[in-house]
């Protein structure tokens, strides 16, 4: 095991390798002049046409745009002072704001200080209320150029991450403590997916390669690992690789064929605004609805099928000749038994997720179908309806490739030693 824990982990630093020397495939630098190139003449405007304004080229425009958005910085603050809470009225919404002082704590303006109005509460009604802000609270701000030249911050948003990483190391503790020796294993497990998945599928994606490849690839390294580290080098791991992977595979192809008759382009609303703020990358959307549909069939048959394997291999050991056969009902027998809570799970969760967008959406006076237009909605249906599908599959698939690599032959002798009672043969 660790041989061939050595072998993927240096499999995969090649790749990461490989990755980092690789240069954006989407943004190509355009073709230089060359001297042999003539300018064109210009067309002579005549009386009936009036010369037309020039508007600037569509590259200057993103080169301004760019140079903008490299203008504002990004930091870290600190809120080291808060003010009064007053109301703010327009035409369209009302809201509070807090009067706060931060202090810089990173970049070329460490240790400076801003005065901000931050909005907490707006909304018709003020029903989208956030948290005010106390001393000692960490802040992302955005510090830009005013017409005058000043710098002028406002907060983007509040520093978190350190709280999820707080509740990551209480889960690992937890794990660690309850589970013993396979909690550790479990971690490895964990562990060993995160980086897989940020490295191989999450790096080379957006340095440009093929989602859809780096996708496929990702899920093979990822199914080798946790089969080999749970269950060694050993036939019904192969069983737990083969059956997971043809299992997303097809859910995955059904998943994109209805992602495409239903016009999913990755790009609603949110997306759309966010990439606004892309600079130097172009990703394929809807590539990227491929690679997350496959990943959440991985999660989902990957556990499921190692459960499969180990309980018709548990039944398998106590009758040693099983025909393929009678392999196969087995399998079948158990899946059926462990499909049905799963499905419910996953839907559940994926209602969950989408829970305040379902609301929202529904508070707007629209009607399910409508809801179910919405490509956030739709996209979210379709991933968990394709990993419900994947579980589903899982099962004839796993049992098949179980009784075909697991089966036993029975052989024959047609020598003395086994007469018995006249008989010429015997089962062994």
């Amino acid at each position: 095991m660790k041989k061939i824990a050595i072998y993927l982990m240096t499999a995969l630093l090649m790749i990461n390798l490989a990755v980092n020397n690789k240069t954006y495939a989407t943004t190509e630098p355009p073709p230089p002049e060359t001297e042999s190139a003539q300018p064109e003449t210009p067309p002579v405007a005549t009386e009936a046409e009036s010369p037309q304004p020039e508007t600037p080229p569509e590259p200057e425009a993103k080169e301004l745009e760019n140079e903008q958005a490299k203008s504002a910085l990004q930091a870290t603050a600190v809120v080291i002072e808060v003010g009064e809470i007053h109301d703010f009225h327009t035409d369209y919404a009302v809201g509070k704001v807090q009067e706060v002082k931060v202090e810089i704590l990173d970049g070329e303006l460490e240790t400076k200080e801003f005065s901000i109005d931050y909005m907490f509460s707006y909304g018709m009604d003020e029903k989208n209320t956030g948290c005010e802000l106390e001393v000692g609270d960490k802040v992302s701000v955005q510090i830009s150029k005013d017409e005058n030249g000043s710098d002028v911050a406002t907060i983007q948003d509040v520093i978190r991450n350190h709280y999820i990483l707080v509740i990551f190391a209480i889960f690992l503790a937890l794990v660690l403590l309850i589970m013993g020796k396979q909690g550790i294993k479990a971690v490895l497990g964990l562990l060993g997916t995160l980086i897989m998945v940020y490295f191989l599928l999450i790096k080379s994606i957006f340095l440009g390669y093929n989602a859809i490849f780096m996708t496929f690839l990702c899920t093979i390294f990822i199914l080798l690992f946790h089969s080999i580290l749970s269950m060694g080098f050993r036939k019904k791991a192969l069983v737990v690789v083969l059956g997971t992977l043809i299992s997303c595979l097809l859910s995955g192809m059904i998943a994109m064929l209805f992602a495409h008759l239903a016009k999913l382009s990755g790009t609603h609303q949110d997306t759309i605004m966010l990439s606004m703020n892309m600079t130097n990358v172009e990703f394929y959307w809807k590539d990227l609805i491929f690679a997350g549909m496959m990943m959440v069939s991985l999660g989902v048959c990957m556990n499921f099928v190692m459960l499969m394997v180990n309980k018709i291999d548990e039944i398998k050991s106590k009758t040693e000749d099983m025909s393929r056969k009678e392999l196969l009902k087995k399998g079948m027998k158990i899946g059926r038994e462990l499909v049905g809570d799963r499905i419910n799970t996953l839907i559940l969760i994926y209602i969950g997720s989408s829970f305040i967008i379902l609301f929202i959406f529904l508070g707007c006076n629209l009607s399910l179908r409508d809801v179910f237009n919405k490509e956030t909605i739709a996209e979210n249906a379709l991933s968990a309806i394709a990993g419900s599908i994947g579980l589903v599959l899982t099962v004839p698939i796993t049992s098949v490739v179980y009784a075909t690599f697991n089966h036993r032959k029975t052989i024959y002798k047609m020598t003395s030693e086994n007469k018995l009672d006249g008989n010429r043969s015997l089962k062994l």
